[in-house]
């Protein structure tokens, strides 16, 4: 089965320039990322990664920058507004604002001087008071914090001239909100627009010669009765209401040109109305159109619209709805003012990226699922990828197929064969599958000692490919396959958890085994030494000369290096929060650097990164935006 995707390009976060060894990275995707969009071909140029706590991403009008909240907890703790450059995915500026990020609006002025952030202060974990903070681009300083009051805001826009902020706030405990405007120069708080008839306003688009401002307003009490007001921003009043525009909440846009207006209207209405602003008539009423408004083209003829896994296109004149992109996981995305390029914004979790070491570019290939495992063919290009769900999928590097090599349920790793031509998968229901890496044909299934409770599994390899060896967590054993027979032997009991390797000459296994590490003579199959760290994941430098063990020692996370001749701790590198699974350690080729999964949790939020370690210094040197688990190829 072959699914619909993407490969992009993405950047890499390193501290140090890496050396220009031949490994191969290979990890997951686990944050939102950017997709630069031609609105004429709608290819897409290399795709940035943004950071761990991404919320709501603005793109600055010359679409050099991206600002958003890196926030674990958003509206509850303090989180810094970033600003990352496009071009080399590096952080430019960090701006702290006095109060608690929102996430709701963001906006910049038109000559990129100042960066305007709503916020607001708590109490007892929820918004009390709404601010609006200013800062200078450059220098990130905060230039003022103007108290808007109790109503929530719902977003900034500022007029084209760039002389005028104006503030939605939506109804509070005493007002059903209105827009505000601010002066830029002063700070100051002018006049408020209130719609007719209680209706809060959650839309506003301002035309080019900023003198009139088109807000879409909803009842705030059940969000379905809907009204498009025109308004005079130089006087604040009403000068129109646009009859026709009635229903539900939604989004308004407007063309680059001026002349067109784009309503989108949700709540089960669904519909796209256009509206001639010389005439402020409706000239097209699209039925159909689900997902949530990008905006319209410069000229009027075209709307972008995101949909949950697509971006679709409107045509303004005919009507029809195109899907440009399938199987791309959109949240959301921003046009750029020329109208060139749609910046959509990713979610997390779907995919994975590959890149060569001393280089920042790589690739990212969107799955649409979640990997628990990765394996990689031994020359490269093809992918493996494991899944609780959706069993083990082939993905080619080099023009991004997606083949459904194995479907079933509670595949946990998989593992390839020294020639290629076949996979193992480990699965939690008890069984190791062998499978013809060309057709995807399961030739053997090899059921192993029953487990309760499986919560998840690791596979190793010797290098000959004549042993296979299986964790199943919390069993407490480690099962050795005979991959020339075709039989699994008697389990190794008294290991525990997913740390576990296989040492470069295939004589020893390293397991985790509780608050230890076994080293297990292959020969014997008996344990000929114990290590004194409790391990997640296990790596050997190639020349088997040390062991690289992610996890804690005397409760302190981090990567222990082990002396194999002796089995001591030789030394131990403190990382916080390291772990993530079996495949959360990796090494390069000529050993030179590690890679360890660093896996943090806030409440629900998951924080993932990848910390690189110069083994010559032991120092973390640099961190990589990806997630266990990842491969090193």
């Amino acid at each position: 089965m072959t699914r619909s995707l993407l490969i992009f390009c993405l950047g890499i976060t390193l501290l140090e320039s890496v050396h220009g060894a031949t490994s191969t990275f290979y990890g997951a995707t686990p944050y939102p990322l950017i997709a630069p969009v031609s609105t004429t071909t709608f290819q897409s140029s290399p795709l940035i990664p943004t950071r761990p706590g991404t919320g709501n991403i603005t793109i600055s009008p010359d679409g050099k920058t991206a600002y958003f909240g890196e926030c674990e907890v958003p509206g509850i703790a303090h989180c810094p507004i970033i600003a990352m450059d496009l071009a080399t995915d590096e952080k430019l500026h960090t701006y702290q604002t006095v109060h608690p990020y929102t996430e709701y609006a963001v906006t910049i002025l038109p000559n990129e001087s100042q960066l305007w952030v709503s916020t607001c202060s708590t109490n007892l974990g929820s918004c009390v008071n709404y601010h609006v903070e200013v800062f200078d681009v450059s220098s990130e300083k905060e230039l003022a914090d103007i108290w808007i009051g109790k109503d929530g805001i719902a977003a900034l826009r500022v007029a084209p001239n760039g002389s005028t902020v104006y503030c939605l706030h939506t109804y509070g405990l005493s007002s059903t909100g209105g827009v505000t405007a601010i002066d830029v120069a002063s700070f100051r708080l002018g006049a408020t627009f209130h719609a007719p008839h209680g209706l809060a306003p959650s839309s506003l688009v301002i035309s080019a010669d900023s003198t009139t401002g088109y807000v879409l307003a909803v009842d705030p009490n059940n969000f379905h009765g809907s009204a498009l007001y025109a308004v005079d921003l130089t006087q604040m009043a009403l000068k129109s209401t646009i009859a026709g525009v009635s229903g539900g909440s939604g989004e308004v846009a407007i063309s680059g040109n001026g002349a067109t207006l784009a309503v989108w209207l949700s709540e089960g209405v669904n519909e796209v109305i256009l509206i001639d602003t010389a005439t402020e008539t409706i000239t097209q009423t699209i039925p159909g159109v689900l997902g949530n408004l990008i905006g319209i083209s410069p000229d009027g003829n075209t709307v972008y619209v995101s949909l949950l896994y697509s971006l679709q296109t409107v045509d303004a004149k005919t009507g029809n709805i195109t899907t440009q992109f399938s199987g791309v996981p959109v949240y959301g995305g921003s046009l750029s003012q020329d109208g060139k390029v749609i910046y959509l914004f990713l979610n997390s979790g779907s995919g994975v990226i590959a890149f060569q070491e001393g280089s920042r570019i790589s690739k990212a290939l969107e799955l649409q699922q979640s990997s628990a495992w990765l394996a990689v063919s031994p020359h490269g290009g093809t992918v493996y990828t494991a899944n609780h769900s959706g069993g083990v999928s082939a993905v080619s590097m080099q023009t991004g197929a997606v083949s459904q090599l194995l479907p079933g349920l509670g595949v946990e790793a998989v593992a390839v064969s020294p020639d290629g031509g076949r996979l193992y998968a480990f699965s939690a229901g008890f069984a190791f599958t062998i499978v013809n890496a060309a057709s995807g044909a399961a030739e053997n299934t090899i059921t192993l000692p029953s487990c309760t409770d499986v919560t998840s599994g690791s596979i190793a390899m010797d290098p000959t490919g004549s042993w296979a060896f299986v964790t199943e967590s919390p069993c407490g054993s480690v099962v050795p396959i005979n991959l020339k027979i075709e039989k699994a032997e008697t389990p190794l009991s008294g290991t525990s958890g997913t740390g576990l390797a296989v040492s470069p000459d295939g004589t020893r296994l390293y397991a985790s085994a509780g608050g230890s590490v076994d080293a297990i003579d292959l020969a014997t199959k008996k344990v000929i030494g114990t290590i004194p760290v409790t391990a997640t994941a296990i790596v050997v430098s190639p020349d088997g000369s040390l062991a690289y063990i992610s996890g804690t020692q005397n409760g302190t996370a981090g990567v222990a290096v082990v002396d194999t001749s002796t089995l001591a701790v030789s030394h131990f590198i403190p990382v916080a929060n390291a772990g993530g699974g079996g495949e959360s350690i990796g090494i390069t080729q000529d050993g030179s650097y590690v890679y360890v999964g660093v896996t943090s949790t806030t409440g629900n939020q998951v924080t993932q990164t990848v910390a690189v370690i110069n083994t010559q210094t032991l120092q973390v040197v640099g961190n990589v935006l990806s997630g266990p688990p990842f491969v090193i190829h």
